[in-house]
């Protein structure tokens, strides 16, 4: 499942399956379970975290190399508008969808 946002000031893939989810499970040492829980406690450090992960991964998947790190994602999403911002609002819309067919 994909989904193609505006951000950095060009049309980005964002990427979800379980090679995203793994990724960014591995790297903040998480369950799924507590996806939710860690999004409500801070979503300033998971939220551009899953982006990161999701738009590396479509990357990878493409046969690119990163060109970007966590730290433009985060200053890509204060430019859209944060938290609120489309992209950000596109992409929880797209993951919500995904892992609870996922889980279904």
């Amino acid at each position: 499942m994909k989904k193609v946002v505006l951000l950095g000031g060009k049309e980005r893939e964002l990427r979800f399956g379980i090679g995203f989810l793994g990724a960014f499970l591995e790297e903040t040492n998480s369950e799924i379970s507590q996806i939710d829980e860690k999004l409500k406690q801070n979503p300033f450090t998971y939220v551009p975290k899953m982006i990161f992960n999701s738009l590396k991964f479509a990357e990878k998947r493409k046969g690119n190399e990163i060109d970007f790190t966590e730290s433009d994602v985060i200053d890509w999403v204060d430019e859209a508008g944060g938290l609120e911002s489309e992209p950000v609002k596109s992409f929880f819309l797209v993951i919500k969808i995904y892992i609870n067919s996922s889980s279904s």
